[in-house]
């Protein structure tokens, strides 16, 4: 729904899609939502607690209706990124 902030669950895998849980990488989130607002500035460090799995409460507001696309990739190595399409 446009307008409500989001809960996102970020998992670090491997091609496989074997949980990483060693990863401690700093990640960044993006939007195709011009408008969307992201809590804790859109970035986040994996801390070795959390096992590569980082749940973000209320991470993202959403405010574009129809297709958006998030986004999510490792500051240091930009080859580690995922990404996952949601209709507001």
């Amino acid at each position: 729904m446009a307008g409500v902030a989001g809960n996102l669950t970020i998992t670090a895998t491997d091609l496989s899609g074997s949980v990483v849980p060693s990863y401690v990488g700093s990640i960044t989130f993006s939007s195709s939502d011009l408008a969307a607002s992201f809590a804790s500035s859109g970035n986040h460090t994996f801390l070795s607690s959390e096992a590569g799995v980082y749940l973000a409460t209320n991470a993202v507001t959403l405010k574009t209706a129809g297709v958006q696309t998030l986004a999510v990739k490792d500051l240091a190595k930009a080859t580690v990124n995922g990404q996952l399409s949601v209709t507001v």
